[in-house]
């Protein structure tokens, strides 16, 4: 307008944009979000980039609008065996969750509260037998800036799901902050840029069990021992197998319900105990009952494996994440507390008691003759291994007839029957 006429009327904007972000609790965008967008006229989808970005354009000014998160994949994304451990232990009160979105994430079921129930409901997605959340949400999605009336009850507060537009005025942000359900200690992994990676420790839960030939059509026991003196929180695997069905399982806080035959030949577990518990060294963690459809040792018919789930413990007062080893042991190569029959029998003066120690401590031994009198009681530390103990008629305590040794190591007591003569 060369004439300085306005002679262009000023024009105003027909339509505007929506644009936001769909980030974690600790700020990381959360990729492959579904953004429903309905109005009166429509219904528009978008999905958050890697950066968890969406954006809708040219929408149309002074209509209303409904902007809706939604995500429903991926459902063991964060979530194991350690996250049961942490909410059992919210639960029992040894260690409350105090972040809001944490606690929210714990409510499996979306009842309003976190109990026994939603353990259930987790387990069940972490071994396999059930494969949706409830309502069908892996995720659920919160208004950036949500405020709760109580941090440590979030779910009584009044909470924002999505983002209602009476007017569309002009271009708007809106932003989103989602919660993986289920994962308490925040492992998840929000997009392909994303380095979480859950602190491991180098500690490790080293298990045995006696190594046996068995026939097809043969059901057994095997007993799962600890090997050294173990707190375990809880634990998780994939137990592979050849030539074997498990047909049970049983232990402290472990039953049928930890364990789900998830595919031909692959099992998946799944427990935690309650508060955790110690197994001293050579206790036993649980029993694994299995039928043999072949026959063979069976170090070479199961393993443990991280094919459907993760192979790892979590021990010790913090739950530290440890690997686990499992390990067969030959009967003959164990050392086991055993008092053998005395030399010579029947004794004059001396006689000499072989005893098998299984490790260094302790023996309490007595002698008693056949009406249960106690002639001799002792004590003394033995090495690991095959031990004699002397016994001495120097003091003339023996008279002739039969007696009796009796050897007390731990909990174990063995007894052999003597002959004295003249």
């Amino acid at each position: 307008d060369n004439n300085n006429v306005n002679i262009c009327p000023a024009t105003s904007p027909t339509d505007a944009g929506i644009l936001g972000k769909v980030i974690t609790n600790d700020g990381r965008g959360v990729k492959a979000v579904t953004l429903e967008l309905l109005s009166s006229a429509e219904v528009r989808l978008a999905s958050t980039d890697t950066e968890g970005q969406y954006n809708f354009d040219q929408l149309a000014l002074d209509a209303s609008y409904k902007v809706t998160p939604k995500k429903a994949d991926d459902v063991l994304n964060g979530v194991s065996t350690l996250d049961l451990v942490l909410i059992q232990r919210h639960i029992l009160g040894a260690a409350k969750l105090t972040d809001p979105y944490k606690i929210m994430a714990a409510d499996i079921n979306k009842d309003g509260k976190i109990t026994a129930s939603d353990l259930v409901s987790l387990r069940k997605l972490i071994l396999g037998s059930e494969s949706k959340m409830v309502n069908d949400e892996s995720w659920r999605f919160l208004a950036e800036g949500q405020t709760f009336a109580d941090p440590n009850n979030p779910m009584t507060s009044q909470l924002i799901h999505n983002y209602d537009i009476s007017n569309l005025e002009g271009d708007m942000i809106i932003n989103f902050v989602g919660l993986k359900v289920g994962d308490v200690n925040g492992s998840v992994v929000a997009n392909a840029n994303d380095n979480t990676v859950e602190s491991r420790s180098n500690r490790e839960l080293n298990l045995y069990y006696e190594d046996k030939h068995v026939k097809a059509g043969e059901s057994i026991k095997i007993k799962l021992m600890s090997q050294d003196v173990t707190k375990i929180q809880g634990m998780q695997t994939t137990i592979a197998t050849k030539g074997l069905k498990i047909t049970n399982i049983e232990g402290e806080d472990i039953n049928s319900a930890n364990i789900y035959n998830i595919e031909d030949g692959l099992y998946t577990l799944s427990f935690n105990t309650k508060g955790g518990k110690t197994y001293a060294k050579d206790g036993m963690v649980m029993i694994v009952e299995v039928t043999a459809t072949e026959s063979g040792m069976l170090s070479n018919m199961w393993s443990m494996t991280s094919d459907k789930l993760q192979s790892e413990a979590y021990i010790g007062e913090e739950a530290d994440i440890a690997t686990i080893s499992m390990r067969a042991v030959n009967v003959e190569d164990q050392v086991r507390f055993d008092v053998g029959q005395n030399i010579p029998n029947p004794w004059q003066n001396t006689t000499v008691v072989p005893v098998t120690m299984p490790e260094r401590g302790e023996l309490t031994y007595s002698v008693k003759d056949n009406s249960g009198r106690t002639i001799l009681t002792r004590s003394q530390v033995l090495e690991k291994g095959l031990q004699r103990i002397e016994i001495k008629d120097n003091k003339q305590q023996f008279t002739t007839g039969i007696y009796f040794f009796e050897a007390t190591f731990n909990d174990g007591i063995k007894i052999i029957k003597m002959i004295k003569v003249d």
